[in-house]
């Protein structure tokens, strides 16, 4: 009985033990789970950490078995059997819960904490350079020189040539005065008489007659002009007056410039005809050669232009006649037109000469573009050939020369990059070869290719010219 007591009061106490032992431990797991939550909070469960917790849970073991040492050392009683029973169902309940808190942690761990870090890559299609090779540019800007040099000088020339006309309105006369002056006779009292008569060619010594011209504008202008007077000496058949038989002409006034600037010309000369000599001519003419013929001369005024010169007064005086009348011819014109040259610049000048001068500027500076370009193609290897030349040496191992570029069907995705330093990245990520391939002498691709996406590097000499 007392032995029973003894075993009673001996399980009794394991059991209390056991008790303690358990609530113990589940007071240090809520504590344990308490440091991992909190832990878990504040940073990302790590491999130190889940060490950490395993050594303080096996410590926390230990230490019990330690403290009761009696109550783990009969694993065949039932007690000690109930006893690892339940410390098999605490233990696994330990691992439970941090199995669980592991998982949790990894779902709050970052995107980047979890997945392995790539070298960013622009897909972004950067701004796309037109390029034209050296010789194509070199041509496009000698022709454009010399496409400007010709509108630059025509456009000067244009503007230089005052060719632009105006639509002007115009009347003109004129008016011939004359007197007949008479040599020595017996009849006459005056020397000279009035215009309009019938005259004796016998007393007839000099004829002096005034001529006048006069138009006017319907506008202000400048006029250049010249003016002469001419006289005509003919002679003809006296049944047949269009049969001539002798014919001269004299100038008796030379040319005389008529320049000015203004809505009206007013002209006015003077001649004096030596009617004696040349009716004295005509009629040892008609005596030498027994011809019956007369003679007439017509002195006339002359207005000379640029683009004519026409006649604006005439009179004619017979010759070889007993008696004879004079008759006149004159110009009386209202509301003519003509186009006339504006001696001053207008818009179409101004425009034509801002064409030139803005012509020979671009032309200018197309000559010092070229002459960039020529410098910088010429005597030395281009930056080009230097960059490529370089990038091909030091990365041999890792570059494979294609004789044809990479050609990305519709299943992969083609990437383009923005230096070759990014496509080492990627060649880096992917552990695949870089592919090198010539497109022309002035542009070359560089690609890295795995299963569905084509990293590219195009390298163009255009990038290098500016």
């Amino acid at each position: 009985m007392n032995e029973d007591g003894k075993k009673g009061n001996l399980d009794s106490d394991k059991i209390s033990s056991i008790s303690d032992i358990i609530d113990f431990d589940l007071d240090d797991e809520s504590l344990d789970d308490e440091l991992i939550s909190k832990d878990s909070i504040t940073k990302p469960l790590t491999s130190t950490d889940d060490t950490f917790n395993k050594e303080k849970l096996g410590s926390t073991l230990k230490r019990e078995e330690s403290a009761n040492p009696k109550s783990v050392s009969k694993s065949h009683s039932p007690i000690d059997q109930s006893s690892s029973v339940k410390n098999t169902s605490k233990s696994s309940t330990q691992g439970s819960i941090l199995d669980a808190v592991k998982e949790e942690q990894k779902k709050n761990q970052s995107p980047d904490e979890n997945t392995h870090k790539e070298p960013t890559y622009s897909n972004k299609k950067s701004l796309i350079r037109a390029h034209i090779s050296f010789g194509t540019r070199l041509f496009f800007m000698m022709l454009g020189i010399i496409i400007f040099i010709v509108v630059a000088g025509l456009s000067i020339y244009e503007a230089f040539r005052y060719d632009h006309s105006e639509t002007v309105i115009y009347n003109e006369s004129a008016n011939i005065n004359y007197q007949v002056c008479l040599g020595k006779n017996d009849f006459y009292d005056v020397s000279c008489l009035e215009e309009g008569m019938e005259y004796i060619s016998m007393i007839t010594n000099r004829i002096p007659i005034e001529f006048q011209y006069t138009s006017s504008y319907s506008k202000e202008m400048e006029y250049n002009y010249e003016y002469y007077v001419s006289g005509k000496l003919k002679i003809y058949d006296r049944d047949d007056p269009s049969k001539i038989l002798y014919k001269r002409t004299d100038v008796l006034v030379d040319n005389k410039p008529l320049k000015g600037k203004g809505s009206a010309i007013d002209l006015s000369t003077k001649v004096d005809l030596d009617y004696k000599k040349y009716n004295d001519y005509v009629n040892t003419y008609k005596s030498k050669y027994l011809l019956s013929s007369d003679g007439v001369i017509e002195v006339s005024l002359y207005l000379k232009g640029e683009n004519e010169t026409k006649s604006v007064a005439t009179i004619s005086i017979p010759l070889s006649q007993q008696t004879y009348g004079i008759t006149k011819d004159t110009v009386n014109s209202d509301d003519q037109m003509m186009l006339v040259r504006v001696g001053k610049w207008n818009e179409t000048n101004y425009v034509c000469m801002g064409i030139g001068i803005l012509s020979l500027l671009i032309c200018i500076l197309i000559f010092v573009q070229m002459f960039g370009l020529i410098n910088k193609g010429s005597g030395r290897k281009s930056k080009y050939l230097q960059t490529l030349n370089k990038i091909l040496r030091e990365y041999d191992r890792v570059i494979v020369v294609a004789k044809t570029p990479v050609e990305a069907d519709d299943s992969k995705t083609v990437i383009r990059v923005d230096s070759f330093e990014e496509l080492l990245d990627a060649r880096d990520s992917l552990e695949k070869p870089i592919i090198y391939s010539k497109i022309n002498d002035v542009k070359s691709e560089f690609t890295v290719e795995d299963n569905d996406r084509i990293f590219k590097y195009v390298m163009k000499e255009a990038d290098y010219i500016n």
